[in-house]
């Protein structure tokens, strides 16, 4: 099993379309019938970050994923974005506590 951990830096308006919109409406429908996806799951804190913590069974199917053009959705986030990056860190190892990762900055397509 693949876990990939996602961290996207959204001001307070970008926090309530995170949660209330943009995960319900247009990442669960769409990543819930990939093939070997999982589970999602996420978080917000008070500050300004959403957490999305995904699985999938490999990293075959978790590429799949991250190669299809629906996995765009992320850029939906940009115009709420706090910085002009998303970071994202992946391990096979579930134990493995996320803050001991290597994390990847994803530069946003559209920063504001």
């Amino acid at each position: 099993m693949v876990t990939v951990y996602v961290k996207h830096y959204l001001d307070k308006v970008g926090l309530d379309y995170f949660q209330n919109t943009w995960l319900p409406l247009h990442v669960e429908p769409v990543i819930s019938q990939q093939p070997g996806f999982v589970s999602i799951d996420w978080q917000v804190d008070e500050t300004d970050c959403g957490y999305v913590t995904v699985k999938f069974v490999d990293d075959v199917t978790l590429q799949a994923w991250a190669e299809k053009p629906e996995h765009d959705v992320v850029d939906l986030l940009d115009p709420y974005r706090v910085k002009a990056y998303w970071e994202a860190a992946k391990t096979e190892n579930a134990s493995k506590d996320s803050a001991e990762l290597d994390w990847v900055r994803v530069d946003a397509k559209s920063p504001r």
